[in-house]
């Protein structure tokens, strides 16, 4: 899944490396297994993902294109895929009240 992709171009030539390496794109942020974003951009896909009880790993789309260069699905948990934007982590941590970041986040989930 993807969101804020900043052309149509990209967006074009990320979904073919998907499909050539036999994945799937879906749009219901519920199926998801990977969100792929430039930056961080509060979306209902980006809160849904959040809030869900499965993992979805969140990576920029620079994954992608290293997948589509090495012809395979290469580790995304890699620091250099993370999605940072510290002027939008600072405005959410503001509206929030609390730092925000994707660093980690499944692991910071509280457990029940």
């Amino acid at each position: 899944m993807f969101v804020g992709m900043s052309s149509d171009k990209d967006l074009g030539n990320l979904q073919r490396t998907v499909a050539r390496l036999g994945g799937e794109v879906v749009e219901d942020p519920v199926r998801c297994t990977h969100l792929v974003m430039d930056r961080i951009k509060v979306t209902h896909k980006l809160l849904t993902v959040l809030a869900r009880e499965e993992p979805c790993v969140i990576v920029r789309k620079k994954w992608l294109e290293e997948c589509g260069r090495q012809q395979f699905w290469v580790p995304s948990g890699v620091e250099k895929f993370a999605v940072k934007d510290g002027e939008k982590q600072a405005e959410l941590s503001e509206v929030i009240g609390a730092p925000f970041s994707l660093d980690g986040w499944w692991e910071r989930r509280p457990q029940e």
